[in-house]
């Protein structure tokens, strides 16, 4: 797809290699090189989301910049937004239908939106730890503020997620 997109780009905007690399679901563009040729980013950054979209496999796709605003279910959409960050972050989003991954053979990944991929299983013990089950709905980013309560002490600077309330009665 890659390669595709890059003779795409070339032959319509006149820039070569424009996309340095897709990874995590995030096309990236060689933006130096684009500002050089003085491209248009937002026609080119329009156009591969259309080619994105194209494919069999994707269920949609939109520029990293509009995850907010983007046409996705609110959950993913707030988990879209927690990991972004602009200088890390590719240019467009990729989002697969349910069953498809990218990668290799070995299996998920805990990378993907879905259920299937996203379940984690988690088991806390020990002291302070109430027995019990609970089948709450728990995010990654709670488990650094339950921790800190659990201690006493201040949650992590940026933190977004909550203390696991079945935890810290």
């Amino acid at each position: 797809l890659m390669a595709s997109l890059n003779a795409g780009i070339k032959e319509k905007f006149g820039v070569e290699n424009a996309v340095v690399s897709m990874f995590n679901y995030q096309v990236s563009f060689n933006h130096d090189k684009m500002d050089s040729l003085k491209a248009n980013k937002k026609d080119i950054i329009d156009y591969v989301v259309q080619e994105v979209k194209r494919q069999e496999t994707v269920l949609t796709a939109f520029p990293t910049a509009n995850i907010l605003t983007s046409s996705v279910p609110q959950l993913l959409r707030e988990k879209l937004a927690n990991g972004y960050l602009p200088q890390r972050c590719g240019d467009v989003q990729i989002i697969l239908k349910s069953g498809y991954i990218d990668g290799g053979a070995t299996g998920t990944t805990h990378g993907l939106w879905y259920a299937y991929d996203s379940h984690i299983p988690l088991l806390w013990y020990g002291w302070k730890i109430p027995q019990g089950r609970s089948a709450q709905l728990v995010n990654m980013a709670d488990i650094a503020p339950t921790v800190a309560a659990l201690l006493g002490i201040q949650e992590p600077s940026g933190n977004v997620g909550k203390p696991i309330p079945a935890l810290v009665k």
